[in-house]
């Protein structure tokens, strides 16, 4: 009778001292997952025909813009826009941005540009060994003033992708759409870097 008492009350130690070292573990694993924060650089690019007498994009957009120029038959690529944003793991991006014009666009005054993008999710890609990044959802949209025959109204041309993978680190052309009333692209560069603590 002693001998089953002190088998169950040893059974009941065991169960506990293991509850308590799975316990323990789990907080450790919790504790060692770091969250990861990203500076992410979205640069857009236009591609023109129109004289330029200087270069101003950055020679870090140098290989894309070399790729760039094996694709598209443009005389010029300029920089048009700079955004630049701290993201933490997970997180969304949404800009909102108005201009007065871009290349070669005719600027209509008192009706800005408006420039709209959205990332959804940028995090660490599914292989937690590459050095590359997963966005899920990128949305752009903007709104050109177009005149008609008595009034201003506007015109709006979106672009969405899903499911990005980006080198960390690596400026890389994500996507194009043409420019309204003109013969010229918009390129959008994206560049994610990840913030050291």
């Amino acid at each position: 009778m002693n001998g089953m008492k002190s088998l169950k009350t040893g059974f009941c130690l065991l169960v506990i001292a293991l509850c308590g070292f799975t316990y323990a573990n789990a907080q450790t694993a919790q504790t060692e997952k770091v969250q990861r924060n990203y500076e992410v650089m979205m640069q857009t690019v236009i591609g023109t025909d129109a004289a330029d007498n200087q270069n101003n994009t950055p020679s870090a957009l140098s290989p894309e813009i070399g790729k760039l120029k094996q694709n598209y038959s443009y005389k010029n690529y300029r920089m048009s826009l700079n955004n630049f944003q701290r993201i933490a793991e997970n997180g969304t991006i949404n800009s909102r941005t108005l201009i007065n014009s871009i290349g070669s666009f005719p600027s209509i005054e008192s009706y800005p540009i408006y420039f709209n993008w959205r990332l959804v999710r940028v995090k660490n890609s599914d292989n937690e060994t590459t050095d590359s990044v997963k966005i899920d959802f990128f949305h752009f949209d903007a709104s050109f003033p177009a005149p008609r025959s008595n009034s201003i109204a506007y015109d709006k041309i979106e672009l969405d992708l899903s499911e990005l993978v980006l080198k960390i680190g690596k400026p890389t052309v994500i996507g194009s759409i043409a420019v309204p009333q003109t013969n010229e692209t918009l390129f959008f560069i994206t560049t994610v870097k990840e913030i050291k603590n």
